[in-house]
């Protein structure tokens, strides 16, 4: 709020006061203590009360007015990892680890793009890793968990790190995808633990960081129809 329009709302809620519940308090007073007419030093009193009162209600209806308009037009993403898949990255060797994620990015808040930043595991003995990135083929990826057996397949326009910045999750929608990272130097039975984390880390489009956190025990692996992964509106 400008200075002066901060002045002209003072002045016409401080004359209102004054005019208004002050008039009535100090009539009220002036019969009960039979004043012919209300003392200078009561009157201004009362002027210096009212133009608190007023100076406080006008900056907090401004304070409100203002924190309505930043909510208004602020994302709130809420982040979940719908399930996990762990495979070695080589079948022979099993020295690194592939952790593959199907997630949703909800917005409940203004517009905003989803900037996927990484995905971190905790492991058991409390090792924490950040996972290397893996590119994308332009056919999109169907992992093996065991040799000659395809997993679920996952095109590469369902991306999450791409997908997610392509156009603004709308509010009240949600955007769905795949990701995935190499835990280098640990093996598939490390991962793969009940107790491992998985963190999804990701920022809105003012910068806020977020993360979905959740344990392979609660990450349920399921197989995913492509169709099921277009974004939605709600």
């Amino acid at each position: 709020m400008e200075f002066n329009h901060f002045l002209i709302a003072l002045t016409t809620d401080w004359v209102a006061l004054m005019s208004g519940i002050a008039s009535v308090i100090l009539a009220i007073i002036g019969v009960a203590k039979k004043w012919e007419r209300v003392p200078p030093w009561v009157f201004w009193w009362t002027a210096i009360i009212c133009f608190f009162v007023s100076s406080i209600r006008v900056w907090t209806t401004e304070h409100r007015t203002r924190l309505a308009a930043e909510l208004k037009n602020t994302p709130n993403l809420l982040g979940d990892i719908e399930f996990a898949s762990v495979f070695p990255k080589d079948l022979q060797t099993d020295a690194d680890t592939v952790v593959l994620l199907f997630a949703r990015i909800v917005n409940d808040g203004a517009p905003s793009f989803a900037d996927v930043k990484e995905i971190k595991i905790i492991l058991r003995d409390g090792r924490e890793l950040q996972l290397v990135s893996i590119g994308v083929p332009a056919n999109g990826v169907s992992p093996q968990s065991e040799p000659g057996k395809p997993g679920p397949y996952f095109p590469a326009r369902d991306y999450l790190p791409i997908k997610a910045l392509s156009q603004p999750i709308p509010t009240g929608g949600a955007v769905l995808g795949w990701t995935w990272g190499l835990a280098e130097g640990a093996t598939k039975d490390e991962v793969n633990d009940p107790a491992t984390m998985v963190i999804l880390a990701f920022t809105d489009i003012k910068g806020k960081y977020y993360e979905s956190r959740k344990s392979l025990s609660d990450a349920k692996v399921r197989v995913i129809d492509s169709n099921s992964l277009q974004s939605s509106n709600p």
